[in-house]
C-alpha cells in the first residue's frame, strides 16, 4: 500500500519525505518473517508477534500526518 501511495503521490512530494525509509514497514516485514519459525516453537509466541505487529500498526505516524497537513496549508498561508 505504501508503494501505491507513493506511486500517486510521487518520490519528492511531502509524503514520500514523511516515510523516509520506511522503517515500520520494514520491521513489521522481518517481524512477520520471525514468526513463521517460532510458530514451530510455540504457537503462542507466533500469534504474539503477529498481534503486536498488528497494535503497532494501529497507531498512526504522525510524520506522515505532520507531512500531509503541510501540504494542505503550506508554512506561511
Amino acid at each position: 500500500m505504501t508503494r501505491a501511495m507513493l506511486q500517486i503521490h510521487g518520490a519528492e512530494s511531502p509524503l514520500a519525505r514523511a516515510l523516509g525509509r520506511d522503517t515500520k514497514g520494514k520491521l513489521s516485514l522481518a517481524a512477520y518473517v520471525a514468526a513463521i519459525p517460532l510458530s514451530f516453537v510455540s504457537p503462542w509466541i507466533g500469534m504474539g508477534v503477529i498481534i503486536a505487529v498488528a497494535i503497532v500498526w494501529l497507531i498512526p505516524d504522525n510524520r506522515v500526518v505532520r507531512a500531509l497537513d503541510e501540504g494542505e496549508h503550506p508554512p506561511g498561508t
